[in-house]
């Protein structure tokens, strides 16, 4: 099973004090108790390492960016790039979603979500229903 995770879910995993942090803790084991791959775009990097710097401080996001390295290196997390296929996607639907409230970065992992092959999008935010992604809420 190929999991395509969202950035709140790599906040809740990480952030002890975030509203989601057993919710995916429990969520993320259980579903790697199924045999689960994650994966994750180089975007929700990005977008994930700027918001735990700016909502939990320095220290908190050198200890995510620590955490991100030692999953990468052995593998319990993929990491892909969001390419020119992806980005120029992204363009183009972009403002059928701004409506929906997704984000630039929502949109790319919807287009790598369509694109990609995974099974489920593991994700704390209901607008990804909205565009019929199988989407695990936990």
């Amino acid at each position: 099973m190929r999991v395509l995770l969202d950035t709140g879910v790599l906040i809740g995993l990480m952030v002890g004090e975030d509203q989601y942090h057993q919710r995916a803790v429990s969520g993320l084991k259980r579903l790697k108790n199924l045999g689960a791959r994650f994966f994750v775009s180089d975007y929700v990097i990005d977008e994930f390492l700027t918001r735990v710097l700016y909502d939990a401080g320095a220290k908190t996001a050198q200890t995510a960016r620590d955490s991100i390295k030692e999953m990468l290196e052995i593998k319990s997390l993929f990491i892909f790039p969001v390419g020119p296929d992806i980005f120029d996607q992204t363009l183009s639907d972009y403002d059928s979603y701004l409506n929906k409230g997704l984000s630039f970065t929502d949109v790319t992992t919807i287009v790598a979500y369509q694109k990609g092959g995974f099974d489920l999008l593991f994700t704390f935010d209901s607008h990804f229903r909205k565009i019929g992604a199988k989407v695990n809420l936990l």
